[in-house]
C-alpha cells in the first residue's frame, strides 16, 4: 500500500498539496503546482464576475449600471482567457520534460482540444510538436488514437472554397446536385420528421424561401 497526504484549505483543488509515491499523483502534482498562482487569480476573478452578474441582473439592458457591469464582466473574461493561456503554456513546459504516462496523455488530449477553438494560435505549434513524444504503442491506446484524431483535424472551410458535391434525391426519386445552384447562395436545412423543432420551423422556412427567391436556394436534407 502507498500513503498519500493531501493538504488544502479552500475549494481550489488544483492548488492543493499532494504528497504521494504514486507516479500518477506525482505527475498530476507537477502540473498543478506550476500553475498555483494562475489558478488563484482565476478563482478571484470568478468571484468578482459572480458579484458583477448579480448587480447586472438587477437592472435592464438600457440602464447605465447594467452596461457598466457588462463591460467589467467582458474585461474579466478577457483576463481569464489570458490566464488560461498562461496555464496551458506552463503545462506544455512540464509535458516536454515529463515521461509519457496516463496523466501526460490525459493532459495532452485536453490541450489538443484547444486546436478546435479560436484564440490559441500562440501555443498551437507547441501543442502539435508534443505529438512526436508518442511512441507507436502509445498511439494505439484509446487516448493515443484521440490524440491522432486531433492532429488530423479537417481543414476549416473558408469563404470562396469549392463546395463538396454529391448525389441528392428529391421526394420523387429524381437525382440532383448542389452544382445546379452554382452562383446562388445555398441554405442546407438538415431536419428529421421526428424532430419537433424541425417541423415547427417549416412555416418560417417557407417565408425564408419566398423572401430570398431567385437569390438563394434552400435544400432540405
Amino acid at each position: 500500500s502507498t500513503k498519500t497526504e493531501i493538504e488544502g484549505e479552500d475549494e481550489m483543488i488544483p492548488v492543493w498539496q499532494v504528497h504521494s509515491e504514486l507516479k500518477e499523483q506525482k505527475d498530476q502534482s507537477k502540473l498543478y503546482q506550476v500553475t498555483r498562482k494562475e489558478w488563484y487569480e482565476r478563482a478571484s476573478l470568478s468571484v468578482k464576475q459572480d458579484s458583477l452578474r448579480s448587480i447586472r441582473n438587477q437592472y435592464n439592458e438600457k440602464d447605465v449600471e447594467y452596461k457598466q457591469a457588462k463591460l467589467q464582466i467582458d474585461s474579466i473574461k478577457i483576463t481569464e482567457r489570458h490566464l488560461m493561456v498562461q496555464i496551458y503554456k506552463k503545462q506544455l513546459e512540464v509535458l516536454k520534460e515529463m515521461p509519457v504516462g496516463r496523466i501526460w496523455m490525459e493532459t495532452y488530449v485536453d490541450l489538443l482540444k484547444l486546436l478546435t477553438f479560436d484564440g490559441f494560435d500562440s501555443i498551437a505549434q507547441d501543442i502539435r510538436s508534443l505529438y512526436k513524444k508518442l511512441s507507436e504503442s502509445d498511439k494505439q491506446t484509446g487516448l493515443g488514437k484521440i490524440c491522432t484524431e486531433y492532429m488530423n483535424l479537417p481543414v476549416p472551410i473558408a469563404e470562396g472554397d469549392e463546395m463538396v458535391d454529391g448525389d441528392l434525391f428529391d421526394v420523387n426519386g429524381n437525382l440532383h446536385h448542389l452544382s445546379e445552384f452554382k452562383g446562388k447562395y445555398i441554405l442546407l436545412d438538415f431536419w428529421s420528421i421526428g424532430c419537433g423543432p424541425c417541423i415547427a420551423s417549416l412555416p418560417e422556412m417557407e417565408e425564408i424561401i419566398e423572401l430570398y427567391k431567385g437569390r438563394m436556394e434552400v435544400v432540405g436534407i
